[in-house]
């Protein structure tokens, strides 16, 4: 139980030699964060765009350069050193569920990703129907 139950999302960071160029994140609704990480490493240029769902509002969303100490609280950033912090009231043993989509080509196809791919919130579900259909490909 905690009236400060936060999720961070670390747009700096990389894998590897991996560098971000520009990022941003934003609060779309009371439950979904989209944005975009651009970098450069194994690719000059990859950008990479992102949504994700929450199975629950959002009480606060807050973003902050990481030589801030404090940050502040906006729905929007834009940086190369960007990290965002989602705070949750939750209840005793409440579990919050989290639905990420990607796209190389915009935050829409991300959001059209998730519609797509994980429409429900049952992950052992959908764990057996990506397994059913990797094994269906894989017999061909």
């Amino acid at each position: 139980k905690s009236d400060a139950a936060h999720l961070v999302f670390d747009l700096q960071q990389g894998i590897g030699w991996d560098l971000a160029t520009d990022t941003h994140i934003e609060k779309l609704n009371d439950s979904t964060l989209v944005g975009y990480r651009y970098s450069k490493g194994w690719a000059v240029d990859q950008r990479l765009y992102f949504a994700a769902v929450f199975s629950k509002p959002i009480r606060q969303f807050t973003s902050l350069q990481v030589t801030d100490t404090l940050g502040t609280t906006t729905p929007a950033a834009s940086g190369n050193r960007l990290k965002g912090v989602v705070t949750f009231a939750t209840k005793e043993g409440e579990v919050v569920k989290l639905k990420v989509g990607i796209s190389p080509v915009s935050t829409t196809n991300a959001i059209a990703n998730i519609r797509a791919e994980l429409p429900g919130w049952n992950f052992t579900k959908t764990v057996a129907q990506a397994d059913a259909a990797w094994n269906q490909e894989l017999q061909k």
